[in-house]
């Protein structure tokens, strides 16, 4: 009403209306009424003068039903004290009864709260008991898992040892020995042919390559330098074989590797980039390889960076023997691999390990 708006204001008065008269909520109807009369007035409406006849005519019935409301509060408060004089006496005698059933409760509460709490405790020890249970086997279990790891690996680096011995000291002995005797065997023969010369040298030189092949598998399936210098001067070792027998280009940066490793994560590590490099001479058709070894004060990095074809990166748990025992060998270390290609874009492998 005060803002002008009549229309909107008689719809909402004439709702409260409504309800007040539906719910029998006198007061709130007599200011409906009241409010009808009022709006009626400030809109010229001639309904105003009936509204208000019906707004006093409510106001005076009201004022019955609170006068006989009244009388009978009064009646009520005479009956109500006498009653409460009446029931004194019996509330006294109830007083006394209901503080010994009171104190019967307090001490049957406090006996339950008791055997409450000592279940709950030793529910809490149990818990308690059953979780360092449950840890120590968890920690037995780890352990178990980690001795099974090692002694695998352990035992591949030991038949790789006496396989690479055994190329090198067996088949490789053999080797040089027919050399030397197909050279004494070329001198003592009379060699008629230029053919008969040519199949001699064929024969030699594939006896010599036969030799380095045999020279070459066995130093790259336990090189000497990893045993006596460490990491650092085996990755070296195995690149500069590769770059000398291939058209890869390579560079390599090392920082920090001024003290060995742990003998077995240089052994995980060197295999690892192993077989990093290898994937990429057979499958990335890269000419150029980037390698960082970089060690800090609670771990190493190893970086691999390709300018290959790459691969598709969902694919590596479904394909790739080599890409999952790079996984799982970088596990036993607790350390992780990043994957990181898309096809024509090359490829970076980026394996973090923890040092303590």
């Amino acid at each position: 009403m005060r803002e002008g708006q009549y229309v909107e204001a008689e719809k909402h008065i004439l709702d409260a209306l409504q309800i007040a008269s539906k719910n029998k909520i006198r007061s709130v109807e007599r200011m409906a009424y009241k409010s009808l009369a009022t709006l009626y007035i400030k809109s010229k409406n001639p309904k105003a003068m009936e509204f208000y006849l019906k707004y006093d005519q409510l106001k005076d019935s009201i004022f019955s039903e609170e006068s006989v409301k009244q009388i009978a509060e009064m009646q009520t408060k005479y009956d109500t004290e006498k009653k409460e004089q009446d029931n004194q006496l019996l509330t006294k005698e109830n007083a006394v009864k209901e503080a010994v059933i009171k104190q019967q409760a307090t001490q049957r509460n406090l006996l339950l709260l008791s055997i409450i709490a000592i279940l709950a405790l030793a529910l809490l020890l149990y818990n308690r008991f059953k979780l360092k249970q449950k840890t120590l086997f968890q920690e037995e279990l780890n352990k178990q898992q980690a001795l099974r790891s090692k002694a695998v690996i352990d035992a591949e680096e030991k038949e790789r040892m006496r396989i690479a011995q055994e190329l090198h000291d067996g088949l490789g002995q053999q080797l040089s020995a027919v050399k030397l005797n197909m050279s004494s065997l070329e001198s003592s023969i009379d060699l008629k042919t230029n053919e008969q010369k040519l199949m001699m040298k064929n024969a030699l030189e594939i006896i010599d390559d036969s030799v380095k092949e045999v020279r070459s598998v066995s130093h790259s399936m336990m090189p000497n330098a990893l045993l006596k210098s460490g990491l650092a001067a085996a990755v070296r070792e195995f690149l500069n074989r590769i770059s000398s027998a291939d058209k890869l280009k390579i560079e390599l940066e090392i920082h920090g590797l001024n003290e060995r490793l742990e003998s077995t994560m240089e052994t995980i590590l060197f295999r690892v980039l192993q077989e990093i490099v290898n994937n990429i001479i057979k499958h990335s058709q890269a000419t150029k390889v980037n390698i960082q070894i970089i060690r800090h004060d609670q771990e190493l990095t190893l970086m691999v960076e390709d300018n290959g074809i790459g691969f598709d990166i969902s694919k590596i748990k479904s394909d790739g023997i080599g890409l999952k025992n790079i996984q799982s060998r970088i596990e036993f270390l607790n350390g992780t691999v990043d994957f990181d290609s898309q096809p024509q874009k090359g490829t970076t492998v980026i394996i973090e390990v923890p040092l303590k």
